[in-house]
């Protein structure tokens, strides 16, 4: 099998190796987009990573970290464009009045509000579970990688419609929002593009059937408290599959029972449907119908995944948030339209819009 090789440059002839050049990008012009071609190297073992012959599964493992944390780049965008796009609705006067005034400009930053919440809640537990239970991780990394990045590219791309021409200009007082938009786009490709995450998920049905179908439980409760420390990172526990591994649909089941019976309903009857696609299902893992059903798996675990976020940390939460947010998240999260007039939204210019007064944190 391939093997993974850790090469440092200093250590060998540079007749042995030339460097590729940056290629250029559209947009993201920051990054070293670049490379390095052998020349008939001859390697010692000692570069060789971890096991020789295991440099797919080391890879499959890395990048179930890797992909996690390209969460934060769809977060960190959206915050940007929602306090852009919040900033222009209050400055912007139209017929007399702030457009922020109108209805359905105050339901897209609602709605941009509501997903950056949810995204943030997503991010945060899922990269938790890298040291609190990373044996669950080959399938909640694609959902997070799948579902956050798609999420947010959603709602940043309807703030820039708000803005409207401002948001395609480079030299204006919004000229942020065009960065952001153009570079945003990226998070869905690198890192195994959207496509390739609902695949790895349609290759564990047959797992998902399973986890689907475990009893209620209290167990893991410590792995949802934000609250509690975690382990160091080691990288020891990531395998190539969850088989009987799943800490969201157990846990969702044991506090079902402390949200509305409204919300409960919604997320339930999603449940239902995907259990009954997935025992359907006769197809390969790369079909139209396995990404849909792979999809919705991503939305359903989510959501349940918030509800269990929102019943075990919502006393830790700032002041500010309103509380009442849940049925509003769990709709966004599993692709429902609704109207978000009647929530409070928490945009200030200088502080960070999350869960927490992270800034606090700062001082």
């Amino acid at each position: 099998g391939l093997s993974f090789l850790f090469i440092d440059k200093s250590s060998v002839d540079s007749k042995d190796f030339n460097n590729i050049e940056k290629i250029k990008t559209h947009g993201i012009k920051g990054a070293d987009i670049s490379g390095i071609n052998f020349i008939q190297l001859r390697v010692d073992r000692k570069f060789i990573v971890g096991r020789e012959g295991k440099g797919i599964d080391i890879l499959q493992k890395t990048m179930q970290v890797s992909r996690t944390f390209c969460t934060t780049f769809s977060i960190g965008s959206l915050e940007t464009c929602l306090k852009e796009a919040y900033t222009f609705s209050q400055k912007r006067v139209l017929y007399g009045k702030p457009i922020y005034e109108m209805e359905t400009i105050r339901n897209q930053i609602k709605k941009s509000y509501v997903t950056l919440l949810a995204t943030e809640a997503i991010g945060l537990l899922i990269t938790r579970f890298i040291t609190t239970n990373p044996d669950v991780m080959s399938l909640y990394s694609a959902v997070s990688k799948y579902l956050v990045p798609k999420l947010a590219a959603s709602s940043i791309e309807s703030l820039c419609e708000l803005v409207g021409a401002k948001a395609y200009l480079r030299e204006n007082d919004f000229a942020i929002l065009e960065k952001y938009r153009r570079d945003h786009k990226v998070v869905s490709i690198f890192d195994g593009s959207s496509s390739v995450n609902l695949s790895i998920i349609a290759r564990q049905f047959n797992n998902i059937k399973r986890h689907l179908a475990l009893k209620p439980t209290t167990d893991f409760y410590k792995s949802f408290v934000v609250d509690e420390s975690c382990e160091q990172f080691t990288g020891k526990g990531l395998i190539l599959s969850n088989r009987a591994n799943d800490i969201v649909f157990c846990s969702y089941y044991s506090c079902q029972n402390q949200i509305d019976n409204e919300t409960k309903q919604v997320i339930n009857s999603a449940l239902q449907k995907l259990s009954s696609d997935i025992d359907n299902f006769d197809n390969e893992a790369t079909s139209t119908i396995a990404q849909k059903i792979a999809s919705d798996y991503s939305k359903c675990l989510s959501a349940c995944l918030y509800v269990i976020f929102y019943i075990n940390n919502k006393k830790s939460l700032k002041k500010t948030i309103d509380l009442s947010l849940l049925p509003q998240v769990i709709n966004l999260i599993l692709g429902h339209d609704i109207n978000y007039k009647d929530i409070t939204i928490d945009i200030l210019k200088n502080k960070l819009i999350s869960h927490w007064d992270l800034n606090s944190l700062e001082s």
